[in-house]
């Protein structure tokens, strides 16, 4: 499933649960993001796909 397929609500849902916090990074010559993630999240997330799960159930209907 890709994130095109996702309504602009579940991305959401799914960023803030595996984001915590992302910070602007300035350092001399270096530039870019740091990203925080939630531990947790991934586990929520990978048990949604897990036989049974509803995320098993959308891969099954797309297949």
């Amino acid at each position: 499933m890709s994130g095109e397929q996702l309504f602009p609500v579940e991305r959401h849902r799914i960023a803030n649960l595996m984001i915590e916090r992302v910070e602007l990074v300035h350092a001399g010559e270096l530039q870019g993001i740091k990203v925080k993630w939630r531990e947790l999240g991934w586990d929520a997330l990978i048990g949604e796909f897990a036989p049974q799960g509803i995320g098993a159930e959308l891969l099954e209907i797309e297949a």
